[in-house]
């Protein structure tokens, strides 16, 4: 699939309810001009299957749950630019994506992930803000915690803590470093 100059693909006003779903799934698709996805309110689902070539990429999503996933190898000769509005939204890039730009992504929900599981080469600046507040929220949280120790498995010591029903943390110390943390987010 090929288009050589650019696309916009305008997903309508939105209710709030209805949302949109846009799957780029061609074994190949190539854009020479910059590729844009726009959806109003509700929840909004944008996939990226196949090998993906672009100018650049732009995704700029309304209210509500947002859900956008490169599943396949993808080149950016430009920018990327994802903002999500209110609502809990999920990034995933679960395969190589290079781009000759910069990153943007703004998500402006508390309960947002940005997922990246695959190397990647960006030549520009990255800029990730998810959510309102919600790292600065989850730093707080975990200052607060009652940490208790754990058996580590190797040389260290190992600490948990449960924020609350949803929420787990673990952290693993060597003398006065800290080597790993993780926070785990049930949804």
């Amino acid at each position: 699939f090929q288009v050589i100059g650019a696309v916009t693909i305008n997903n309508g006003v939105g209710d709030g309810v209805a949302g949109s779903s846009t799957n780029i799934s061609a074994q190949t698709s190539s854009f020479g001009g910059n590729f844009t996805v726009k959806a109003a309110n509700g929840d909004d689902f944008v996939q990226f299957h196949g090998g993906i070539t672009s100018k650049a990429i732009t995704l700029d999503l309304g209210d509500g749950f947002s859900q956008i996933e490169f599943f396949s190898a993808t080149d950016i000769f430009g920018n990327l630019s994802i903002s999500t509005g209110g609502g809990d939204d999920f990034i995933s890039v679960v395969s190589t994506l290079n781009v000759t730009g910069m990153v943007t992504i703004k998500t402006n929900a508390v309960n947002d992930s940005v997922a990246w599981d695959s190397p990647s080469t960006i030549t520009g600046a990255v800029a990730i803000q998810t959510g309102q507040g919600a790292v600065e929220q989850i730093v707080a949280d975990l200052r607060n915690a009652t940490w208790q120790p754990a058996e580590p498995v190797g040389a260290g010591s190992e600490y948990w803590a449960e924020l609350d029903v949803t929420r787990h943390a673990s952290a693993l110390t060597f003398g006065d470093s800290l080597v790993h943390a993780s926070l785990i987010v049930a949804a």
